[in-house]
Order: C-alpha cells, then structure tokens, then sequence
C-alpha cells in the first residue's frame, strides 16, 4: 500500500521498470543467430531430417551473445532447448514471434515510400 497523507488518500508507489523492459537489445547480432535456429526448424518441419549439428551450431552462436532478457530471451531459450517443458502452443507462438523478428530487417521489394522516381 502507498504512504498514507494527511487527508488518508493512499499515493501510489512509483512503478520500477523491471530489468526485462530497461534493456536495449543488439538487434543487429541477435536476428543471424535466430535466423540459424529458425533454419534448423523449418527443415524439421520440412521433413528434411536436419542433423543435430546444425541446431548446436545455432545454440553455440546464440550462447554466445550476452543475456538477452524479455519475450523475446525466454523466446529464444525455449526454441534453443528444443521446447523442453513448453506445450505445441507456446512452442507455435515462440516461433512465430522469432519469425516475426527475422523478417523486421528482410528488404522490401521495389522503393519505399518517398523515393525518387528517376
């Protein structure tokens, strides 16, 4: 409960950030490693029988990036454990907004809006 007044009207605390909300992540380093373990997932959905090697490739480089907290590590965790403990759901939904990730920084097709037509 907040610090009472004179009058007894509670004040509010002042809400804290947490740790997952204040950190700036390096995207730029991050979405090749997602990238990697997105690879070895879509040839396993492919059927393409993918060798482990290909999926310790993407958790080393992954491992090898410093901590990266919120969604989008407890995300990238999961996928790098294979799913370990989560349900076809949360498997589903972790994969597509690593997905989503990936494709942020795919060029479009053809000039953006404002480009000069020569």
């Amino acid at each position: 409960m907040g610090v009472m007044e004179k009058n007894h009207v509670p004040i509010p605390r002042r809400v804290v950030a947490s740790s997952d909300e204040a950190q700036v992540i390096d995207l730029p380093a991050v979405i090749p490693a997602v990238a990697l373990l997105l690879a070895f997932y879509d040839d396993l959905a492919r059927d393409a029988d993918p060798p482990i090697e290909q999926l310790d490739r993407a958790v080393r480089r992954i491992q090898a990036l410093p901590a990266i907290p919120g969604r989008l590590g407890r995300d990238i965790r999961l996928m790098s454990n294979g799913g370990r403990g989560a349900n076809r759901i949360q498997i589903v939904e972790a994969l597509t907004r690593l997905r989503n990730l990936t494709n942020m920084t795919k060029p479009e097709a053809g000039p953006g809006p404002g480009s000069a037509k020569d």
